[in-house]
């Protein structure tokens, strides 16, 4: 859906004032992306492999990115690798044209069997979600599982409700619970903290819950930086404006209060962390999923601020 000039303008305009507030509360600054060559080679050696190699090639950049800006800290690339491909797997399972061809309803039954897993892009995308206890803490693993299960349910959730409208006496509530199904934060939460660096989970578990805290700051940010896009493309329900339907205020207003909102959080967060090298590894996610929406043009930023993307052309 194309829309007119003048509110294409008033979209980047309000766009624009929500990144940058976002930006400047937390303290954010723009830093150009280095890419990390080694990471590339390792992960497209094993998605050169895999018989949906092309039909997975359009994501191996967002999982790269990812996996560069948001945890390249302290990790080896076996552990940034597995990263890579969990979040562009992740990113394909997203599109509904990919999620409708598995046979989703049954992944419950094959993570929790030993049945070998088909080699599609489901199939992978649990593959990968198993090897995750080679990297990081048993109660991490378990919980990034956890989060595929709620992920393949929400996306369910919304194959099977295409044309509804949030009801209830908080409406607001069933919108964040529906989100938080699909967003997948928890994972990309506990990767924060691999195995081999963090040996102590009481060191930073206490910041994950997605009511609040990291899982949320996530989902906050997604929405901001999203929302042009999402705009943009006529994708109309998303969570800004669902919020703003249910709570009757315009979408800058939303916008307004997430920012405000996602500050708190990360004020929270820091003072969970305390000082050390948890904090260090939480402050480098942050700055990283900042930068990773600016540097794709999945989310057409450059459109709203002044930002580079990081190509991946040879």
């Amino acid at each position: 859906m194309d829309l007119p000039d003048n509110n294409v303008e008033l979209l980047k305009d309000t766009s624009r004032k929500a990144v940058n507030d976002l930006m400047a509360k937390l303290g954010f600054t723009y830093t150009p992306i280095a890419r990390d060559y080694a990471l590339e080679s390792r992960v497209r050696e094993i998605v050169d492999k895999w018989d949906v190699k092309d039909l997975i090639h359009p994501y191996i950049p967002l999982g790269i990115l990812a996996a560069t800006v948001c945890y390249g800290y302290t990790m080896n690339k076996d552990t940034q690798a597995q990263i890579a491909l969990f979040v562009a797997l992740f990113l394909a399972l997203d599109t509904p044209s990919i999620m409708e061809s598995t046979a989703a309803v049954h992944v419950h039954k094959q993570l929790c069997s030993s049945v070998p897993n088909k080699h599609d892009v489901m199939g992978h995308f649990l593959d990968c979600t198993r090897g995750m206890s080679e990297y990081f803490l048993p109660f991490a693993s378990t919980s990034i599982l956890t989060s595929v299960l709620q992920f393949v349910n929400g996306c369910y959730l919304e194959q099977n409700a295409q044309e509804w409208v949030a009801q209830g006496p908080n409406p607001l509530s069933f919108i964040d619970y529906q989100r938080n199904l699909t967003g997948i934060a928890e994972a990309h939460a506990y990767f924060i903290w691999p195995k081999e660096n963090f040996p102590e989970l009481t060191d930073y578990v206490q910041a994950i819950p997605d009511s609040s805290d990291i899982c949320l700051f996530q989902c906050y940010v997604n929405d901001i930086l999203s929302y042009y896009k999402e705009e943009l493309n006529g994708e109309t329900g998303n969570y800004i404006d669902e919020r703003a339907a249910s709570t009757g205020k315009t979408t800058s207003e939303v916008l307004s209060d997430i920012v405000d909102e996602t500050t708190v959080v990360v004020e929270r967060i820091r003072r969970i962390l305390g000082e050390g090298a948890s904090r260090e590894a939480w402050e480098v996610f942050m700055h990283g999923n900042i930068l990773y929406h600016i540097g794709t043009p999945r989310y057409r930023l450059q459109d709203v601020i002044d930002c580079e993307y990081l190509s991946f052309e040879s």
